[in-house]
């Protein structure tokens, strides 16, 4: 799979660019649904999924570094009770990893 836009990704009016170069279209959110639009004409459930996608890259950053530090933690202290498999689904899928 290839690599990703490096992150940190944000979220104006729809469009997802990387944070530090609005001139690269990463993704455009679209809604049909009716509802509530703000001033630029930008529905309520596409402003919500833009934020969503636009904090992907820090979302997968932060739960590949926290599925780590609790595999450190159940190695250095003997524990096997904390479950990540669904934190490891959700890395792969992310990555295109094989589940």
């Amino acid at each position: 799979m290839s690599e990703s836009t490096p992150g940190p990704w944000m979220s104006r009016d729809g469009i997802i660019t990387p944070a530090d170069n609005d001139q690269i279209e990463i993704a455009e959110v679209f809604c049909e649904s009716e509802g509530d639009y703000d001033e630029n004409g930008i529905a309520g459930t596409a402003r919500a999924d833009g934020l969503l996608i636009a904090a992907a890259p820090d979302l997968l950053a932060a739960l590949i570094e926290l599925r780590k530090q609790i595999n450190d933690f159940c190695i250095q202290y003997g524990e096997a009770d904390f479950y990540t498999g669904d934190a490891t689904k959700a890395i792969a899928k992310a990555t295109g990893a094989p589940q």
